[in-house]
């Protein structure tokens, strides 16, 4: 530990607990509030649950994520979700997203995507959501990324 002369008092060139803690709170927020190693910790079977319930993603994506399996919805929610353009991503087929990774997508199902009809959930915790990123990796038959 360095000590810097300030006057008559001398000050610590290290770091106070109370600065890294601000360090890590900034780089978490900065970083979209997401472990990296999070998202392999999701449970498949809750996610699936949370897909097709509650996340409400199978009225877009379709059951399971298959996108030609739409619910039974009124006629007037299906016609909407007819004429979503851009249409909602195959979320079954690698090659079709553009999100390549699960910080991407923790954040877009968080916050929503730009330019499209994925609005913001700010009902799901983050649990939940690393439940739907594993069911996501297993529908695409990926590891988590």
């Amino acid at each position: 530990m360095h000590l810097l002369k300030k006057g008559n008092s001398s000050v610590s060139s290290r770091p106070s607990s109370r600065a890294k803690l601000s360090l890590v709170f900034a780089a978490t927020f900065l970083l979209g509030g997401v472990s990296i190693s999070s998202a392999g910790q999701g449970d498949v079977e809750r996610g699936r649950a949370l897909f097709n319930g509650k996340g409400i993603c199978f009225y877009c994506h379709g059951r399971d994520g298959r996108i030609d399996q739409l619910p039974e919805l009124s006629p007037e929610t299906a016609g909407i979700i007819a004429r979503l353009d851009p249409k909602p991503s195959d979320l079954r087929s690698p090659r079709a997203l553009k999100l390549k990774s699960d910080q991407e997508r923790f954040k877009t199902i968080r916050e929503g995507h730009s330019g499209t009809a994925m609005l913001p959930d700010k009902q799901l915790k983050d649990e939940e959501i690393f439940d739907l990123l594993a069911y996501l990796s297993a529908l695409r038959g990926e590891p988590p990324k």
